[in-house]
């Protein structure tokens, strides 16, 4: 028995259905419902050609709308059947397909994720470092320029502060309630510190008057987050409780 024949095709579902109990089944009854429905509809239509003419049947793809029709004229019961056969097997794949193939599509192509667990467990992360951690903000001149440098900064404690600042811009709920100098900073560690420094976290602020090039005057500011860590952990938390709400 030949793997392309009807029989074959449908022993071949048969051994997937029992390889595969919870969908092989439903695979089974659409896959042979359709793979009959085939076999009839091309016997029946090559039959039919090959009586009206073997002239006519050799142009069946250049003639298939007039051929169909005649077809159908002349053989109603049997092309009622195949509709009907048709139409079963469309609504059984659809709802197939609904209720067995899609959810799976969607939770492969959709990540699952939660915000605020998400938030938990970079504070826990965060939680593992030094409490002797310092960032240091200065700004100058005119316009203005600002910088951060971060004292004992490790690569690991980097990568934290990275993906603290990229969080804050995937999340939607904190993200709309960002300002717009936290929003327009370029470096992910970096926007998570203004982040920080909005929250009133800054100590050690200091406004300094410097003279310019050109003799005017402008202030320098600095200020510092100690015990960056800790500060980090706790806003973490913060972000944690905004994405419940």
């Amino acid at each position: 028995m030949s793997e392309h024949s009807v029989l074959g095709k449908i022993k071949n579902l048969l051994v997937y259905a029992r390889s595969k109990p919870r969908q092989g089944a439903a695979a089974a009854v659409v896959g042979t419902l359709l793979i009959v429905t085939c076999a009839l509809l091309q016997h029946f239509i090559v039959s039919w050609a090959e009586d009206t003419s073997k002239e006519y049947a050799g142009k069946i793809y250049a003639n298939i709308v007039p051929l169909l029709l005649g077809f159908i004229a002349t053989h109603p019961l049997i092309s009622i059947f195949i509709f009907l056969s048709s139409l079963l097997v469309a609504v059984l794949a659809h709802a197939y397909w609904v209720t067995a193939v899609k959810p799976h599509i969607k939770a492969d192509v959709q990540p699952k994720r939660n915000g605020a667990e998400d938030w938990a467990k970079l504070a826990a992360q965060f939680s593992g470092e030094s409490q002797f951690v310092m960032a240091t903000w200065n700004r100058w001149g005119r316009p203005a320029q600002e910088r951060w440098s971060v004292d004992i900064c490790t690569e690991k404690f980097r990568a934290l502060l990275t993906k603290a600042g990229t969080m804050l811009i995937a999340s939607p709920v904190l993200s709309a309630r960002l300002s717009k100098s936290v929003r327009d900073t370029a470096d992910p560690a970096e926007r998570w510190l203004n982040f920080l420094k909005g929250r009133n976290l800054l100590e050690d602020y200091v406004a300094l008057p410097e003279t310019l090039d050109d003799g005017t005057t402008a202030n320098i500011y600095s200020g510092h987050i100690r015990k960056l860590a800790q500060r980090s952990e706790a806003v973490c938390i913060e972000c944690e409780a905004s994405e419940l709400v």
